[in-house]
């Protein structure tokens, strides 16, 4: 999956990464995120399931733009899987994001989150250049796009 090469692309950077996957080994908290990364939480009931296998190839063919915005795919399969930008979540973690964003096992559902937090869009739609479109439109996106 292409979205690992994302990780492995910022990871040789040193560019910061290293600080939610130390997280990973005490458990994943999404709060820990704020203010450095916007996530895109991809929720359905397997990885073979309509939306996940749509938005898995719109990703693998825009790391470049998930790089620059800033951005951390979360990917939430069933009752037991989850993985952030390719790295597999502690167990539990499924269920607590499950619960957090009132999401069915059953759903299919994908989740922007702003850097401040905030749910940003939820939609069934794995539109990748839409999401982008959204984002850019963000006050704080603008900012980093002037500070660039």
């Amino acid at each position: 999956m292409r979205t690992r090469s994302l990780l492995g692309v910022a990871l040789s950077l040193g560019l910061g990464l290293g600080h939610w996957h130390g997280a990973l080994a005490q458990g994943f908290d999404l709060d820990g995120l704020r203010w450095e990364r916007r996530p895109l939480l991809v929720f359905a009931p397997s990885a073979e399931a309509p939306l996940a296998v749509a938005l898995r190839a719109a990703l693998g063919r825009a790391d470049v733009g998930l790089f620059d915005r800033d951005m951390i795919v979360i990917e939430v399969y069933g009752d037991d899987s989850a993985r952030a930008d390719g790295a597999a979540l502690p167990s539990g973690t499924v269920a607590r994001l499950r619960e957090r964003f009132e999401v069915a096992a059953a759903e299919e559902l994908v989740l922007l989150l702003g850097k401040d937090g905030g749910e940003k869009l939820r939609t069934t739609s794995p539109d990748l250049d839409a999401i982008f479109s959204l984002i850019d439109t963000m006050p704080m996106r603008r900012r980093e796009m002037n500070n660039r």
